[in-house]
């Protein structure tokens, strides 16, 4: 049954930097199988970082880079399943003579930002390349405002993740609560989360 509690997170020395512990997406990597190979879609730009850290463990990152490509994806413009769905290849870059064997999919914040009418095509899509257990990590915001643009997102030692967000300015949150999030993200339901001091809520979806 799905849980949520409370963490805190600290703000380091530069104003566009947070340092925030992030017990879910270290409770998923703490329980990878050294023995197992694993794949993961982080949709964030490329982290030192992260890379650094993922790389004590037997896997491989596709690395998509598609805040800003899926951010922009409208029906309007993309009016027919077939251009969605060249549209969510062209950003995701998973193909299906390639077929990817996803155990993790790192979305950050990115959820906050999408079109809701993008959420059935995005979901089917990763559909494809996913299987039974696995794992979709999240952050949403639950204030009024939030960024204009998503941030980046690093993983550190001391389960820590370094997020950076240079935005200038904010814009309206849609504040999707858990019952508003499982909808869009069906067949994946919150499994659990964690509402964070920064104002964000961990989630942690499963099938």
């Amino acid at each position: 049954m799905p849980f949520a509690r409370k963490v805190n997170a600290s703000i380091t020395p530069s104003e566009n930097s947070l340092l925030s512990k992030s017990p879910l997406l270290f409770d998923v990597l703490d329980k990878i199988d050294p023995e197992k190979r694993y794949e993961i879609l982080d949709t964030g730009p490329a982290s030192s970082d992260s890379l650094e850290f993922l790389s004590q463990y037997w896997c491989k990152i596709h690395i998509s880079d598609s805040r800003n490509s899926l951010c922009e994806l409208n029906t309007e413009k993309l009016d027919t399943p077939y251009k969605l769905n060249r549209a969510l290849v062209k950003s995701l870059m998973l193909y299906k003579n390639k077929k990817s064997n996803l155990d993790c999919l790192f979305f950050w914040d990115l959820l906050n930002y999408l079109q809701p009418d993008i959420f059935p095509a995005l979901i089917d899509y990763l559909l494809t390349h996913t299987h039974q257990n696995t794992v979709l990590h999240c952050y949403l915001y639950t204030s009024s405002l939030m960024p204009e643009s998503p941030g980046r997102y690093h993983i550190l030692e001391n389960k820590q993740v370094r997020i950076e967000n240079n935005s200038p300015v904010t814009r309206k949150c849609p504040t999707y609560y858990q019952g508003a999030l499982n909808k869009l993200t069906y067949p994946f339901k919150a499994k659990r989360s964690i509402l964070h001091s920064n104002g964000m809520q961990e989630y942690l979806l499963t099938r």
